[in-house]
């Protein structure tokens, strides 16, 4: 998504040297084929700002990416300022779709000049690090091929790059940037946003704490059953965190096999006893296709006991999923892939509003494989300040 100064530098690399790297080269042969569905730009979504080199000055960039249609599309809007040698602005917008025919993430981006890329993605070092490259250039010399590589480097930052190849000749290097997530801004009512796991982890007992098979590899905490436990019974061996929370804001992906079933639990006070004691929102494979109608509050977004989704927002068993769950003033609202599908005011009372006010944040060991990523949050002001909660941003 080297989106920013991608004209400039087409224009001005027509003339230039090829400088080849051919250790990157030969590494876009390795390269694996897309996973179905955009989960892997979920990361991503958000507002941006960054710093870079272009040819001729240096650049400075702005990004905004956002799901849309219900999570089946992102949009992504740049602008950009270079200053130097070639004083220029640029600005364009993109829609990136998923395939289902070919399998393949598509990445269209229209450019103020005319331009039209088309980009398809290829992930590469177990999805940290994103190739896409251009199969056609509408409105531009012929035969040019672009490549853009985007590379995760912790919970809020990524690099992006642009190569440009030339017909007949090799790949070369023209412009690079370095982005940083904007957060939401500072107030007294909230803290910014902290990571609880992400590619920057290396020790899972930072942020949490756990008596089962829980192991962590680049960023990810997976669960494998030990010998002997079989799903759909519940095991004591939760991934709980540390800390307690009241009001709050929490985001993270989750992945689940074929009839996985897993749960995010909150306002835990007794982590002996999280089902009468804490609030457990659903985490299960459930069919995509299945109807609204018949779904129960055991379906991936449902909050047990009683409170089933409104939507079924579901991916299939193997794609990464996105949660988020907000609580505050005992009201709470779960989206799941950019779809609200559950919301609730406990203030009138019933079985979940006698749960704690203040408790811990843990994920279920229900005897199935899981797997959970990026997962980050934000204390919420309490009520009792008086005080109105900050408005839920996509970033």
């Amino acid at each position: 998504m080297r989106i920013t100064t991608y004209t400039l530098a087409f224009v001005t690399c027509l003339l230039a040297s090829p400088v080849v790297d051919a250790q990157q080269a030969q590494a876009e042969t390795k390269s694996k084929s897309a996973k179905s569905g955009l989960d892997a730009l979920d990361f991503f979504v958000g507002s941006w700002e960054g710093t870079g080199t272009a040819p001729g000055g240096t650049s400075k960039n702005t990004c905004r990416i956002e799901k849309k249609l219900s999570g089946k599309v992102l949009t992504i809007t740049t602008h950009s300022t270079i200053s130097g040698e070639k004083p220029d602005v640029h600005e364009d917008m993109g829609i990136v779709s998923f395939n289902k025919a070919t399998g393949k993430v598509t990445f269209r981006q229209y450019h103020a000049e005319g331009y039209m890329n088309r980009y398809q993605l290829e992930l590469h070092d177990n999805g940290t690090r994103l190739v896409f490259t251009s199969d056609l250039i509408e409105n531009f010399a012929p035969n040019w091929t672009a490549r853009v590589t985007m590379v995760r480097k912790g919970a809020d930052k990524f690099d992006d790059m642009l190569e440009l190849k030339p017909p007949g000749k090799d790949w070369f290097r023209c412009c690079q940037t370095s982005y940083q997530r904007v957060q939401p801004q500072a107030s007294s009512m909230a803290t910014g946003w902290t990571s609880l796991l992400g590619p920057e982890t290396h020790d899972l007992t930072t942020h949490w704490t756990t008596t089962g098979n829980w192991s962590l590899k680049n960023g990810i905490a997976s669960l494998t059953p030990r010998a002997g436990e079989k799903g759909w019974q519940r095991y004591p061996a939760y991934l709980w965190s540390k800390k307690s929370y009241a009001d709050f804001e929490i985001e993270f992906d989750y992945k689940l096999e074929k009839r996985g079933n897993s749960g995010f639990y909150f306002r835990v006070g007794d982590v002996n006893d999280p089902v009468s004691k804490g609030i457990e929102v659903q985490i299960y494979d459930t069919d995509p296709k299945k109807p609204r109608e018949k779904l129960s509050d055991h379906d991936a977004g449902g909050v047990i006991p009683g409170l089933k989704p409104h939507r079924n927002a579901a991916k299939k068993a193997g794609e990464w999923n996105t949660m988020v769950v907000r609580h505050f003033d005992n009201k709470f609202v779960v989206r799941l892939n950019g779809v609200t599908v559950n919301a609730h005011d406990m203030v009138g009372g019933g079985q979940l509003s006698q749960r704690p006010e203040v408790g811990r944040l843990g994920f279920q060991d229900h005897g199935l494989p899981m797997s959970i990523r990026n997962v980050r949050i934000r204390e919420l002001p309490t009520a009792k300040n008086n005080q109105k909660a900050p408005e839920r941003r996509n970033d």
